[in-house]
């Protein structure tokens, strides 16, 4: 009894995350724009016995949003860039194609050394909609709230003391295939399993990826 009051007192005592967004305007040329960036809070609808039972807080997702100065909301077009590929957050396509700044690393065939600056992106997709950047839970700057757990995440320990991260079969719109990441000399290294046979997916997918890291970079 003295443990579930405990257990009571410290979710109410825990601080209920707000969302969090800061607006600047900025200009590129002739075009204006707003910049809105921060955190907002996923909640989800809690039943006790078929009764609602208010929102409970699931995940602060991170998000940047552009929108044209002086354009009609009302038949302005949306475009919402979730990632650029299984395990990342949206900043390859934020600061890679469709935002209106994009990181500086040389055309094809004479690539700049790093450290990589800014520069105006006059290609952006934002001269013809707007545009919202969205980190997928665990990516970027979202993450599930205190004490939470990742959605469709799992940590893997796999060989030479490498850490990696599980993700299973996804379906939304569409489907992502279970995948298994991890990180060697700061790169990032995903093995994605199509066909699954007898063993498990996420068996096959330490397997392969032991069997990878054995190996070596190539």
């Amino acid at each position: 009894m003295a443990e579930e009051q405990t257990e009571k007192k410290e979710k109410t005592d825990k601080p209920e995350p707000t969302d969090d967004l800061v607006t600047t305007a900025h200009s590129l040329g002739d075009l204006g724009y707003t910049v809105t960036t921060g955190r907002i809070v996923l909640r989800e609808e809690k039943l006790t016995d078929d009764v609602f039972d208010g929102h409970e807080a699931r995940a602060e997702v991170f998000l940047t949003a552009y929108t044209r100065t002086g354009a009609d909301p009302l038949s302005r077009p949306v475009t919402f860039a979730f990632n650029g590929g299984p395990g990342s957050s949206s900043v390859w396509l934020h600061l890679g194609l469709l935002g209106p700044r994009r990181v500086d690393m040389g055309d094809a065939g004479a690539l700049k050394p790093p450290p990589y600056g800014l520069t105006d992106n006059h290609e952006t997709l934002l001269a013809a909609s707007d545009l919202v950047f969205i980190d997928p839970i665990s990516t970027g700057y979202s993450r599930a709230v205190k004490g939470g757990k990742p959605y469709g995440k799992g940590k893997a320990t796999l060989a030479k003391g490498r850490h990696g991260r599980y993700q299973p079969l996804g379906c939304g719109a569409s489907c992502s295939p279970p995948s298994i990441s991890w990180k060697e000399r700061g790169v990032t290294y995903t093995i994605q399993a199509k066909v699954v046979g007898k063993q498990s997916d996420r068996a096959l997918l330490v397997k392969m990826a032991n069997e990878a890291i054995r190996q070596g970079p190539r």
